[in-house]
């Protein structure tokens, strides 16, 4: 790895990060040639050992257009999933086709993105991140024109 960082005058870490992430399935591979995401948004999956779960995190990151910090949250997430006694909490289950497809409607409506979380009784709740006072002030008047 050092001499090929030599010979194309790139750090070792580099030619290290980029050999890691032929360890991807081919369509995380295949999205990241696209630029449909970043090598950041690959390296985050490869914190996910299971390569189903990659695809779906992969999945709702194109959806969605997830940032690079929300996909390491997922993956953290999926990594913090152990067998446990507990009773695992309904709305940490993967959300439904419906909910991913409003709350990708309410990304584009207020132009920021939007968290929905459901349980199976239909009940949940919305979040939506903001920046500044001036960006909740901007958000609100966007839900209340309806623009």
């Amino acid at each position: 790895q050092e001499e090929l960082a030599e010979k194309i005058g790139k750090k070792r870490a580099t030619v290290t990060n980029f050999l890691r992430l032929l360890k991807l399935p081919e369509e995380i591979q295949s999205s990241l040639i696209r630029k449909q995401i970043t090598m950041g948004h690959a390296r985050a999956l490869l914190g996910c050992a299971d390569k189903a779960m990659q695809l779906e995190i992969l999945k709702h990151t194109l959806l969605e257009e997830l940032s690079v910090r929300a996909v390491e949250e997922l993956v953290r997430g999926e990594a913090n999933k152990a067998p446990s006694t507990k009773t695992p909490k309904k709305e940490t289950a993967a959300p439904s086709k419906s909910i991913l497809k409003i709350q990708s409607q309410l990304k584009k409506r207020l132009g920021v993105n939007v968290s929905l979380k459901s349980n199976d009784k239909g009940a949940g709740k919305i979040e939506i991140p903001f920046k500044s006072q001036d960006e909740l002030q901007a958000l609100l008047e966007k839900m209340e024109s309806g623009n």
